[in-house]
């Protein structure tokens, strides 16, 4: 993937993903919140095995858009990882990076479920952020 095809699935993936969470706040429901919760606890049973833990990070991903109600972003957002699904790979490394994804992971849930439509997005965002900065570590160390 060329720098700048990443940057723009990251901009695509980004606006999906805001766009679900928007949707989750007033949407979501009791099972919902119930569901990424179970997945954030799995996750961390799996801080150890990092391919383990990527398919909880996929799933956890996944139920978020399902939460929205909105078809269309759980197919868009299936689309999206599966381009990004190479450099997504390098992602995950070490176990201090698996546990700071699911406090990311978590502090998103908190406020879908507090219905804090700006605090949810706040925290994707912070959840995205992280994410960019450790692509542009692990493509420098490469």
């Amino acid at each position: 993937v060329k720098q700048f095809e990443l940057e723009e699935m990251l901009t695509a993936r980004r606006a999906i993903e805001i766009t679900a969470i928007r949707l989750a706040v007033a949407r979501a429901d009791d099972e919902d919140f119930a569901t990424l919760l179970a997945l954030c606890d799995e996750a961390e049973k799996h801080l150890d095995d990092r391919d383990a833990f990527s398919r909880h990070d996929y799933d956890f991903h996944q139920a978020l858009a399902e939460a929205s109600g909105n078809n269309v972003l759980v197919a868009l957002l299936q689309t999206m990882r599966s381009l990004m699904r190479s450099f997504n790979q390098g992602l995950l490394q070490t176990r201090e990076w698996r546990s700071r994804v699911i406090s990311l992971h978590r502090a998103v849930v908190e406020r879908i479920i507090a219905k804090d439509e700006p605090g949810a997005i706040a925290a994707m965002e912070d959840h995205f952020d992280n994410v960019v900065s450790q692509m542009k570590d692990t493509s420098s160390a490469a």
